[in-house]
């Protein structure tokens, strides 16, 4: 029995009753071009390549998985887009998408990969696109222990588009032909608006002398670390303003209680603006990115314990510098990259982080001229959705008549 036989026989009745998705939403209209999504981050990753379809006058299905995907995916194209929820790998509901909609080209995001689905899609051959495919270690090591199942999830793919050499030759060795991956980078650099405007020193009540530090996305491992420098920081520095931005909002009461028993004073970005605090916490979802327009440095969370790292691209896009520590597997192409271009600080424990700090307060002429470095290097590698939305469309025209 395969993997698809096997899951289709335990599965399929939980998922048949349980599926977010009900026969009655699927449309009876058919679509040019099926496009799949994980989460919101997926979703918003894949906007520049949907916007180039939706230029063409394709007409675009997109099936998300996560409900604050769906919803933002609901909301950025409206009627243009026709929306469902991803109906948990559910072999009846996809089956049924594939007979009323009849897709021609099949773009999955990034590398959530599901059995019923890429069987169908091969069965129906339905030409597929893997696109920002990403592996890392981690994953790749778990997935090597079933090969096997995972050359077969890869085979319907026409091609895969990797975000890095690491990346295909990981896809490579889980059973990917040579041909059939290759590199075009992190399509979510396109998803960036480098023209956004943020908050204004002014309106936060930040004066022109402070000096402003963003731990952004911090985890909750990396708090027993983090909190303590900025205590050790407000204490040694005059001017200087400290952002704590916790990557879950759970934590927010949690370092604000470990603050206090500190005694950090401190101000929550939802109760009102700076005064003579110190320290601020982002307490809000969705703002992260309008702070980094009124930083002078940024620290990045999720790299001073096994996390990975976070989206150093928003800061990026903002000008500033960024410092992240020795846990950046998920960015690491883009680390690399900026190291290159001496547009990135790297350190290795906590202890070089507040070394680093030290040597840079104070030194706003450097960390501009690092931000605009890895300002430049962003803009010089966005357009990668128009060509692989080109590559797609090619294959459409030859298959369609398009």
């Amino acid at each position: 029995m395969d993997l698809s036989s096997f899951y289709r026989l335990f599965f399929y009745l939980p998922q048949r009753l349980f599926s977010p998705l009900k026969v009655r939403e699927i449309p009876e209209d058919r679509v040019d071009i099926w496009v799949h999504c994980s989460s919101l981050g997926e979703v918003m990753a894949a906007k520049p390549l949907v916007d180039c379809f939706l230029s063409k006058k394709l007409r675009i299905l997109m099936t998300v998985f996560t409900p604050a995907g769906f919803n933002k995916a609901s909301e950025l194209w409206k009627e243009k887009v026709k929306v469902l929820r991803f109906p948990l790998d559910s072999y009846f509901h996809l089956r049924k998408i594939i007979e009323k909609t009849k897709p021609k080209i099949f773009v999955n995001l990034e590398t959530e990969l599901w059995p019923n689905l890429l069987t169908l899609i091969g069965k129906n051959k339905i030409t597929a696109f893997l696109v920002n495919g990403r592996l890392s270690e981690r994953n790749f090591k778990r997935s090597r222990l079933i090969r096997g199942t995972y050359k077969r999830l890869l085979e319907p793919f026409e091609k895969i588009y990797a975000q890095s050499e690491e990346d295909k030759e990981r896809f490579i060795k889980l059973g990917a032909k040579k041909e059939q991956v290759v590199v075009t980078g992190n399509i979510k650099i396109d998803s960036i608006d480098a023209d956004l405007k943020g908050f204004n020193r002014e309106e936060l009540g930040i004066r022109s002398e402070d000096f402003v530090i963003l731990f952004a996305s911090l985890r909750e491992k990396e708090e027993r670390q983090i909190l303590p420098i900025i205590k050790e920081l407000l204490s040694r520095f005059n001017n200087l303003k400290v952002f704590v931005a916790p990557r879950h909002l759970n934590r927010v009461d949690a370092i604000a209680s470990e603050l206090t028993r500190m005694g950090v004073g401190f101000v929550r970005w939802s109760e009102g603006r700076l005064g003579g605090e110190g320290g601020l916490i982002i307490d809000v979802l969705g703002k992260l990115r309008n702070f980094y327009y009124v930083t002078d440095l940024v620290v990045m969370g999720g790299t001073f314990a096994p996390y990975g790292g976070h989206n150093i691209l928003e800061p990026v896009s903002a000008s500033r510098a960024v410092i992240v520590g020795p846990f950046y597997s998920n960015i690491k192409s883009e680390v690399k990259e900026l190291r290159e271009q001496g547009a990135i600080f790297v350190v290795s424990n906590k202890d070089e982080l507040v070394k680093k700090i030290d040597e840079l307060v104070g030194k706003r002429d450097l960390l501009k001229q690092m931000g605009e470095k890895a300002r430049e290097w962003l803009l010089s590698k966005q357009g990668i959705s128009k060509q692989i939305c080109e590559e797609i469309l090619l294959h459409l025209e030859e298959g369609s008549g398009f």
